[in-house]
């Protein structure tokens, strides 16, 4: 019950992780062998291939929507220097 309690919250944290670290945890956990064979990677590539996904569908609407994405990294950018200039002063 333990085992299964560990899984869990490991794989929770695994499916937070950004892309890079993900990639980096699967290969371990794909070498090294466990108690639990293949659900662990099963669960652990699909949440990898979904995230690589995710980010190849941002970058086509940033190529389709340039002007858009222009003015709203303009205005968070506007917005994140007038917090910071308020927040030091």
């Amino acid at each position: 019950m333990f085992l299964i309690i560990v899984y869990i919250i490991g794989i929770g944290v695994y499916v937070t992780l950004p892309v890079k670290w993900q990639i980096v945890f699967l290969i371990l956990n794909t070498i090294l062998p466990d108690r639990i064979p293949y659900i662990d990677e099963i669960i652990m590539y699909s949440s990898t291939i979904k995230k690589l996904l995710y980010i190849e569908k941002l970058a086509d609407w940033i190529e389709q929507n340039k002007k858009v994405f222009v003015i709203a990294c303009s205005i968070f950018a506007f917005v994140l220097t007038v917090w910071i200039v308020r927040s030091l002063s």
